[in-house]
């Protein structure tokens, strides 16, 4: 997308974390996430799904845009490829809050981080 000129500051959508079980006696992810979406009452959620995967992501059900022939529509089918590392972020590790979490105060980050120690402080009634 093209940027417009009158645009100073660029915008994120998502602040995302790599969220390690290990480091929370083996809680899940989803678990985590949960828990942190009820502590800070707004929704923490995986990375955007892989994209071979990904709903969007859909070429072969439009042949008549796609199929340019036989090689190119083999080359960008999405089960072809095989990406483990972003399935396993997205399904075991990634944690995303919404980019205005991030536009409040040094108070309201202090929330982010006390959410997460009271997780941490409290893992084994999660399980």
């Amino acid at each position: 997308m093209r940027r417009d000129e009158r645009e100073t500051k660029e915008a994120y959508f998502n602040f995302s974390f790599r969220y390690k079980k290990n480091e929370f006696k083996n809680l899940s992810v989803e678990k985590f996430r949960g828990a942190l979406t009820a502590e800070l009452g707004i929704s923490a959620e995986p990375s955007y799904e892989p994209l071979n995967m990904a709903s969007l992501y859909v070429p072969l059900t439009k042949p008549a845009r796609h199929k340019l022939n036989d090689r190119y529509w083999e080359d960008i089918n999405p089960a072809r490829f095989s990406l483990p590392v972003c399935e396993q972020i997205f399904k075991e590790e990634s944690v995303c809050l919404h980019h205005k979490v991030l536009m409040g105060s040094k108070k309201d980050m202090k929330l982010i981080v006390d959410a997460i120690k009271k997780i941490y402080d409290n893992v084994e009634e999660l399980m």
